[in-house]
């Protein structure tokens, strides 16, 4: 039997929490049924997880079964995650753009 340790995330709400940050820092890929932005930076760019079409259950379901029989695909997109946050929603690094910004006002 396969653990499956993931994050769902199926609306924008959710996304936009600190919990779905969270999650890829702690090496939890995603399941992202949010299109747009999101899918970009961490399906796209991070390879961090996997993107399912929102409302559709079977194909939920597919990439559940398909991370369920490939779980090496966990631990890589995993690492993903957690290097893709590191570099670019670092908060040290945002509060230094933040800070540079408010400076050249």
């Amino acid at each position: 039997m396969i653990f499956l340790s993931l994050t769902l995330l199926f609306d924008k709400f959710q996304l936009d929490s600190l919990q779905s940050f969270k999650a890829l820092a702690m090496e939890k890929p995603l399941l992202l049924g949010v299109d747009g932005e999101a899918r970009n930076h961490f399906i796209t760019k991070a390879q961090a997880g996997l993107f399912f079409e929102p409302e559709n259950a079977n194909e939920l379901a597919k990439q559940v079964r398909l991370l369920s029989e490939n779980p090496e695909m966990i631990v890589k997109m995993g690492k993903n995650a957690r290097k893709y946050v590191g570099e670019f929603f670092n908060r040290d690094i945002l509060a230094q753009s933040f800070q540079k910004q408010l400076n050249d006002l």
